[in-house]
């Protein structure tokens, strides 16, 4: 027998029956944002007139919010506070730590784990993209109110403490 023949007389493993379980971390919702811009800003900085001109309109509430409900709902936040938490915890462990992790941990757990962190990370992305955006927004409309000619109160416009009235 040549060695041609004996290279393709090893059978071929035919394909499990059993289609293995999706992992939890592909069923997160990713958020489409960066946390780094993908791509160098161009041109030159805003100007106070620059932000003067830009608009915008309200959000609209979620469906089924009540009128003074606040998001993100307390639940939303403890539940990332608690992943953050836990995030703050893996950091400090070494890696020789969270390697023997995986010899004694559930490893359907671990999957929920890192899909609760990648879902934490998606979620404070959207958070922090909605506080730039009010930033932007305060800034925009105080720009506005400026160029209107309304006058800002500074703290140099009138004294920290009135003085006492002596009787």
């Amino acid at each position: 027998m040549t060695q041609a023949d004996r290279v393709h007389s090893t059978p071929r493993r035919t394909a499990s029956k059993i289609k293995p379980k999706k992992s939890a971390v592909s069923l997160v919702e990713m958020s489409g944002l960066d946390l780094v811009p993908t791509r160098k800003r161009r041109g030159k900085p805003a100007t106070m007139r620059d932000y003067a001109t830009i608009d915008f309109s309200p959000w609209t509430r979620e469906p089924g919010m009540k009128k003074n409900e606040l998001f993100p709902s307390d639940e939303t936040v403890n539940r990332l506070a608690v992943s953050c938490r836990i995030a703050y915890a893996t950091m400090l462990k070494s890696r020789e730590d969270l390697i023997a992790m995986h010899g004694k941990a559930n490893h359907e757990l671990v999957d929920e784990l890192m899909a609760d962190l990648a879902d934490t990370a998606e979620r404070l992305k959207e958070l922090a993209e909605m506080v730039e955006g009010a930033y932007a927004r305060v800034l925009a409309s105080a720009a506005a109110a400026h160029t209107q000619g309304i006058k800002f109160k500074r703290v140099n416009d009138k004294p920290a403490r009135r003085k006492s009235v002596q009787s």
